[in-house]
């Protein structure tokens, strides 16, 4: 119904006022983010840049601060290459289109992924006014995954109005400092549909009594979450995550979500059993507002980069807390370390970095719990039961799925001439219990533990001005089985065009 609604107001907009940039840099954009990154690391800018889509009024506002007469000439590179990625999205208005052909479907992808499926063709026009703006998207998949052959996926429109925006869209978002994976929201899914509710600047507050926090950037969305296991009747996923950045180079955020189950499900419980459940929940005493809380996310990450030397070094962590309605909560973390530096005539980043989707990792793993929404007092027969925290089956954050660890090891290189070269080496140890437990858990992946070790590797380059090509390979030291298809090493070819 959602997504319904956000075409009939894509199809009625009127435009009227001047346009002067596209609001934000979306997830994805890997070389915006590094040359971000290291001047934050570097200690020349500072703003919140763990939450994306990252606006550009923040990144220029910042930029304009920089003292360019002080700055080192990799610090240059950076700021130079960011106005230039501000030009080129200052356009009154512009069009977008990438085509994306693979062998296989791919996956463990990070921040930097931009297509989801073997098959892909998009076209998108953007336009940015005084109090307007919008993002108009259509996708070709031929052969799709989840069964959806065109989409809308990207699209948005909103209203400018003071240093806020305000929108409805299907929009990518990425919480958190990790380049390899999220534990409460990522791109690894689709983006789902709904409304949103951002800051635009980054300002520190004014008074006395908060102004040490620094600049500070709080973003809000309800979404609808969709898939086969889902009629009419589609549960809502709410979030909202805030951020500050008190001392140079260090950033903390919180989030947290809610998944809200659908009436459903509602009505299997109340008919399911009454008295005391599992863990020894009254379910006939629970609270009608609590009954509607399927999942509960609240995450706390932190990152902090210094300079030293010719070199920036940073370390960050995220830990989400995830509870299942009132049952015993779980405890689910990633962390990593990244090193980035310009030599010889490039600019490079190395990370390593480890994530763990096995609630209670650290004590007493429960498995088959995290990410997960139904409890055994279900009836096990009942066709309509949410999928979890996934949209089309695709787990909402981390990229492995529930009960995986996954430990990488990567590298950006990045060249004067706009050719890029980037890789990751991934080991994942996925479903590690072996198990699923229906309707108490579910993964995307096989039901079998799966070890399998992945090398991604990208070549970038310019043909034209307006024209990027990308040629990659992703090699799996064995065929993985991701919603009941198969994945294998794949080859891939994608173009972007920006007019």
């Amino acid at each position: 119904m959602l997504t319904r609604v956000i075409a009939a107001l894509v199809a009625s907009v009127g435009i009227c006022a001047p346009a002067f940039a596209s609001p934000w840099i979306e997830p994805g954009d890997t070389r915006s983010r590094h040359h971000i990154q290291f001047l934050v690391d570097s200690g020349a800018l500072n703003i919140p840049s763990n939450t994306w889509p990252l606006p550009w009024a923040s990144v220029k506002q910042g930029m304009e601060r920089i003292k360019v007469a002080q700055l080192s000439p990799a610090q240059a590179w950076s700021l130079s290459y960011l106005e230039h990625a501000f030009d080129k999205a200052s356009a009154s208005a512009y069009t977008q289109s990438r085509s994306h052909l693979a062998s296989s479907q791919e996956i463990l992808q990070g921040f930097e992924a931009s297509s989801r499926e073997e098959k892909e063709l998009q076209t998108g026009l953007v336009y940015t006014g005084n109090n307007f703006a919008m993002k108009l998207t259509a996708t070709f998949v031929d052969e799709p995954s989840d069964g959806k052959r065109g989409r809308a996926d990207g699209s948005y429109m909103a209203l400018l109005f003071g240093n806020w925006a305000a929108g409805i869209g299907a929009v990518d978002q990425w919480w958190g400092p990790g380049w390899h994976s999220s534990t409460i929201i990522s791109t690894n899914a689709r983006p789902a549909p709904g409304f949103f509710l951002r800051r635009n600047r980054s300002d520190a507050f004014e008074t006395p009594l908060l102004n040490w926090l620094g600049e500070w950037q709080f973003t809000t969305f309800a979404n609808e979450i969709q898939g086969a296991a889902y009629d009419d009747d589609k549960p809502l996923l709410w979030g909202a995550r805030a951020s500050a950045t008190p001392l140079q180079g260090l950033e903390v955020g919180i989030a947290r979500t809610i998944l809200w189950a659908d009436s459903v499900e509602l009505e299997a419980l109340d008919s399911a059993q009454t008295g005391t459940g599992p863990n020894n929940i009254n379910y006939t005493t629970t609270s009608q507002s609590d009954r509607h809380k399927q999942t509960q996310l609240t995450s706390l990450d932190i990152r902090y980069g210094f300079n030293i030397g010719a070199s920036n070094i940073a370390a960050y962590a995220q830990a989400t807390q995830v509870q299942q309605r009132q049952q015993e909560k779980g405890t689910v973390a990633m962390g990593g370390i990244d090193v980035s530096a310009g030599l010889w005539g490039a600019h490079h980043r190395l990370t390593l970095e480890a994530s763990n989707s096995i609630s209670g990792f650290y004590d007493e793993p429960k498995y088959n719990t995290s990410y997960e929404t139904n409890d055994s007092y279900l009836p096990t027969d009942n066709a309509n039961y949410p999928s979890g925290y996934r949209h089309y089956d695709r787990n909402i954050a981390v990229n492995s799925d529930n009960d995986s660890e996954v430990i990488s090891l990567a590298g950006q290189h990045y060249f004067s001439n706009g050719h890029a070269i980037t890789w990751r080496y991934s080991h994942a140890d996925i479903n590690r219990d072996g198990t699923i437990a229906p309707p108490l858990g579910d993964n995307a992946f096989s039901i079998t533990r799966t070890q399998v070790d992945n090398t991604q590797l990208q070549y970038r380059l310019p043909i034209t001005a307006r024209l990027m090509a990308e040629v990659g390979a992703s090699h799996l030291s064995q065929d993985i089985t991701i919603n009941n298809e198969t994945v294998k090493s794949s080859l891939h070819l994608s173009l972007f065009h920006h007019w």
